[in-house]
């Protein structure tokens, strides 16, 4: 399991507080990260990754974006909200179509 399933996880399914760290040591520990090395990078790059995620906020902004999760459909097209299976077909289906025509 990688690190993004493994908090879901945790989170979701067994309710656990992910912004405590032992919490997230204990889930690194589970998938084979040392805990004091993954400690260590995070306090060097701390204020790297704080501004990884403003900078990736506001991107989304300037796309359009409002909703989480938002997909981008052919780079252009934001479908936002959990959608059915069948509405992403429908979109691409439709892509599709249109670039057939062009």
């Amino acid at each position: 399991m990688d690190m993004h399933e493994r908090l879901l996880d945790a989170y979701f399914s067994e309710n656990l507080t992910i912004s405590d760290w032992n919490v997230l040591t204990d889930i690194v520990s589970s998938i084979g990260v040392d805990p004091n090395q993954f400690r260590l990078v995070v306090n060097e790059s701390r204020e790297d990754f704080a501004k990884a995620v403003v900078d990736e906020h506001n991107e989304a902004i300037n796309q359009g974006i409002t909703a989480v999760p938002t997909v981008l459909i052919n780079e252009v097209l934001p479908v936002p909200g959990a959608q059915e299976t069948e509405t992403y077909i429908n979109w691409i289906e439709r892509i599709i179509e249109r670039s057939k025509d062009s």
